[in-house]
């Protein structure tokens, strides 16, 4: 029953605010207001004492929470290898979503008292609705944390948080802008929708070995292996490799991985990244056809391509100066083809 209240006071509450944000009637600003922030983590902004001193004690607590909270947090360098919202840099994986589950019951409390002014209430409205977007990005931030570093059980968690957070941006974006909540919904959106009637099956390990693509062999001193999708700390990859690599124009990444078993009547699907226009892909040393070069894609695997062999062999030939820069690693899926 108390879960049950909670989440009608939650929908209550987020449907007020988006009332009263659509009437236009708050004088507290998005951009000035006190927001917990995990993509950027910014000083909690400072104000006066005499508007710190209009707010109910209830959201002093909350403030002194978060402070504590952003005090812990690392400092992180930016990345200039790093140009998409993705993937998460470690401060934005030092506030993880539960912060705000934790910390939200302040925010019901300040809503309940009868004294507030409009001002502050409609101020605790709209940080009601940032706690639900932050918290969402939040879980996106740690599901690709996760699946870069191959845990399958992400990958669920991330479809379900990216598809939470497609829903929320179509809803409140223009009541509740953040430019990094609508960074990383632009660049999921296009890989969101190749799992349409697609369930996951499995998230390909991380770390694949590379040769030229000018050479079909070499030593076994030669072979060297790097992360498909680089972490935020790891860019760039290319900078890295042994030099007979680097100086390279084009490489082959190979990994292999064990034939998924599908019902009758469904096929396995290789979900790709986004990767450079010019990549080339060949499975079992069958060339595959990219649907759409440079962007997000489902390519279907038929018993055909799979084979009766227990063992899928996958290379992907890319500029030696894109290794690393997938966002995602490539997944496998199971749907009607």
């Amino acid at each position: 029953m108390n879960q049950l209240s909670c989440h009608i006071r939650w929908d209550l509450l987020v449907l007020s605010a988006l009332a009263l944000l659509i009437s236009g009637c708050y004088s507290l600003s998005h951009q000035h207001a006190i927001l917990p922030a995990p993509s950027q983590i910014p000083p909690v902004n400072s104000r006066t004492a005499d508007t710190l001193a209009s707010f109910p004690q209830e959201l002093q607590d909350y403030l002194k929470i978060w402070n504590n909270w952003v005090n812990e947090v690392p400092i992180a360098k930016p990345n200039p290898a790093v140009t998409t919202a993705l993937p998460p840099r470690q401060s934005s994986l030092a506030f993880p979503a539960e912060n705000y589950l934790s910390t939200f019951p302040k925010l019901l409390q300040c809503m309940a008292r009868t004294d507030l002014s409009p001002a502050v209430r409609s101020y605790l409205e709209q940080l009601a609705l940032v706690h639900q977007q932050q918290a969402i990005l939040s879980d996106i931030y740690h599901a690709v944390n996760d699946i870069q570093h191959a845990k399958k059980v992400a990958l669920p968690q991330l479809l379900s948080a990216t598809r939470r957070l497609r829903d929320f941006q179509e809803k409140f974006q223009k009541y509740c802008p953040d430019h990094n909540a609508a960074s990383v919904n632009e660049e999921l959106s296009p890989w969101l929708a190749c799992w349409q009637k697609r369930d996951p099956l499995g998230v390909l390990p991380s770390l694949w070995r590379i040769i030229p693509a000018e050479k079909t062999s070499l030593p076994v001193s030669a072979n060297t292996a790097a992360r498909f999708c680089a972490l935020y700390d790891e860019r760039p990859v290319a900078a890295t490799l042994p030099k007979e690599l680097k100086q390279c124009r084009h490489l082959w990444l190979h990994q292999e991985f064990e034939t998924p078993v599908v019902a009758r009547g469904r096929c396995v699907f290789l979900i790709l990244p986004a990767l450079p226009r010019s990549a080339r892909l060949m499975l079992n040393g069958i060339i595959l056809t990219h649907p759409s070069p440079g962007k997000p894609a489902a390519i279907p695997l038929t018993p055909e391509i799979l084979g009766d062999a227990p063992t899928q062999y996958l290379a992907i030939r890319l500029p030696a100066k894109a290794v690393g820069k997938a966002i995602l690693p490539i997944c496998l899926a199971a749907g009607p083809l």
